[in-house]
């Protein structure tokens, strides 16, 4: 090459670089004016449900901080204002790692999590309906009696997600594949999850970047480096779930070989009956559509029929156990999760009706709490694919379709995802993102990749990444410890009932925790649930201890005032005295 092609050469990755650089201060503005307007809403509009406006203060605000940070570093090695070559060891240390050992490291990492940093306790109603409905699927069957001296007290056992029929047998609201996952793999379920999923996102990168031989490693690396994906992972929650399952139909669906579209059919099946039914329809509709659009219809066509098909069976869920048990339907559920297609669509049409403008600012936060939960490099790389996949069709615009179709109809019918390690209802696209993101690395011009400056900024930004992840899980630890603590105080008790009695600490609810066979002791109810005749009744025939809104201050739960009234007991009423007072 002549001396004016190089030139030419130099002076086009110069202007490159100045408008990646551009590009990474407008995303930078745009987060930091973003944090700032969402900040002023939470100062003046008290609408603002509890835990998104916790997480965004205390857990969000500072690491953006840090992302800006990073953002600023990245721009300053690529213009040359840092010298790349004093992160070359970064560069170097990244190199030798294997998709398959990072998957190992993230199982081991979210194992040893689920005891350090959340001592297996599960925070969420929906993490202790995990593990409950697993106790209820080793017993063998979909449900279990309530034992006969606490049927007439079902309500007050559990008053949130609970299907309760009207003879005495009880389970959760939710759908039951997540909870038998939970049972056959225990503590290590959710962190087997969280590993297979990186090394499915990196088979899929394999299969879509075939040019790209290091393509698997970063996406790996990518996923690898997500605090979402690792403090998810040492949780209950269906969403590492999700994530398996979604990237595991994809990675069979994308194969053109009829036997992977038979074996895509149950997965796609049991990946609707993880917990809510809609989550991977969502994430399969648009593969599908892609897939019709680009000639491979029969394939499109005989999927939706069998996702079609799982959806209505999932959805009659309850309808089908009623039946085979013998037991007398629930009428009515608090959130209308699977006691038939009339009950979905009544529980769908009062969420569009009760649609509320402020969801949208809810769900700004949310997407913040959702971005800064992965790898620094992932959002802007991702950024960069998305500006050129969303005119060509194939699985790059499904990916980014399906974020954005999820992130619609949340917004419109549950924006507030209550607890969650990120934003755990876009948990099921991290694979999606992450392969974005590497597509977004290749699509650079391949001087501009192997230049030293863009590749210390790939390098130093995993190492940051991982950094963060210390931090994330400490904030997790801090957030969890006072409701585990006092989940361990109650249990401790030598009462035979003690009343969760804290009505300006409605998050006291967590410490509701009964084994579904009620074979702990003592048995915990929600004081506020109780008649006045059933408090006499279980004053006459037990001994009650009292956990009130001064225990939960002691512990340091959050107080978050329900507006109703301290319950008390009767006079008479054997009390016990917890010995923590």
């Amino acid at each position: 090459m002549d001396i004016a092609s190089q030139q030419d050469v130099q002076a086009g990755l110069g202007a490159l670089r100045t408008a990646m650089q551009r590009a990474s201060l407008s995303l930078l503005m745009l987060l930091l004016v973003a944090c700032a307007f969402l900040m002023l809403a939470v100062y003046t509009n008290r609408s603002v449900p509890f835990f998104p406006e916790h997480f965004f203060r205390f857990q969000d605000i500072p690491v953006a901080v840090l992302f800006a940070a990073c953002w600023i570093l990245a721009v300053r090695i690529s213009a040359g204002t840092i010298k790349w070559d004093r992160l070359a060891s970064v560069r170097v240390a990244t190199g030798w790692q294997s998709p398959a050992a990072l998957a190992l490291c993230v199982v081991l990492v979210c194992a040893a999590g689920v005891w350090l940093i959340f001592g297996a306790y599960g925070l969420a109603v929906d993490e202790h309906w995990a593990q409950s409905d697993a106790t209820v699927i080793g017993n063998g069957a979909p449900m279990v009696p309530i034992a006969e001296a606490w049927r007439d007290y079902a309500e007050a056992l559990q008053s949130r997600f609970a299907r309760i029929t009207p003879d005495g047998w009880w389970a959760s609201e939710y759908l039951p594949v997540n909870a038998a996952l939970q049972y056959m793999g225990g503590t290590l379920a959710s962190p087997l999850l969280a590993g297979w999923a990186v090394l499915v996102a990196a088979a899929l990168a394999r299969r879509l970047l075939p040019d790209a031989p290091a393509a698997p490693l970063l996406c790996a690396l990518l996923m690898a480096t997500s605090s979402q994906l690792l403090i998810t992972g040492m949780t209950p929650f269906a969403m590492s779930a999700h994530l398996a399952f979604n990237l595991s139909w994809l990675w069979l669906f994308l194969h053109r070989d009829w036997r992977a579209q038979i074996a895509a059919m149950p997965l796609a099946v049991l990946a609707i009956g993880l917990h809510q039914a809609v989550f991977f329809p969502l994430f399969a509709a648009p593969f599908l559509f892609e897939a019709w659009l680009t000639g491979r219809r029969r394939a499109a066509v005989l999927q939706a029929l069998i996702i079609g098909g799982g959806f209505v069976l999932w959805s009659a869920y309850d309808a089908l156990v009623y039946a085979a048990m013998g037991l007398q339907p629930v009428t009515e559920t608090a959130s209308g999760t699977g006691t038939g297609m009339t009950l979905l669509f009544t529980r769908f049409l009062w969420l569009v009706t009760n649609f509320s403008p402020d969801n949208i600012g809810l769900m700004a936060m949310n997407l913040v709490r959702f971005v800064t939960w992965q790898n620094v490099l992932v959002v802007p790389l991702a950024l960069f694919a998305a500006t050129r996949v969303v005119r060509e069709p194939g699985p790059w615009r499904a990916m980014l379709v399906g974020i954005g179709l999820t992130t619609a109809v949340v917004t419109v019918l549950l924006a507030d995802q209550g607890h969650g390690w990120g934003y755990r209802y876009l948990h099921g696209y991290l694979g999606s993102l992450c392969l974005l993101a590497t597509l977004g690395w290749y699509r650079l011009p391949a001087a501009v990749r192997m230049e030293g400056a863009a590749r210390a900024v790939l390098g130093a930004g995993l190492v940051l990444s991982l950094l963060l992840v210390p931090l994330r899980a400490w904030q997790a630890e801090r957030f969890v410890a006072p409701y585990a603590r006092a989940n361990a105080a109650v249990a401790a008790i030598d009462a035979d009932v003690v009343l969760i009695d804290a009505p300006r600490h409605f998050f006291a609810l967590e410490l509701l925790r009964n084994d579904p066979l009620l074979r702990n002791r003592p048995i915990r109810m929600v004081a506020s649930a109780l008649s006045d005749s059933q408090l006499a009744q279980l004053c006459r025939d037990y001994t009650v201890a009292r956990f009130t809104d001064a225990d939960a201050a002691w512990f340091g739960l959050h107080e978050v005032d329900t507006g109703k009234r301290v319950r008390g007991v009767p006079q008479g009423c054997r009390i016990v005295n917890p010995a923590f007072r």
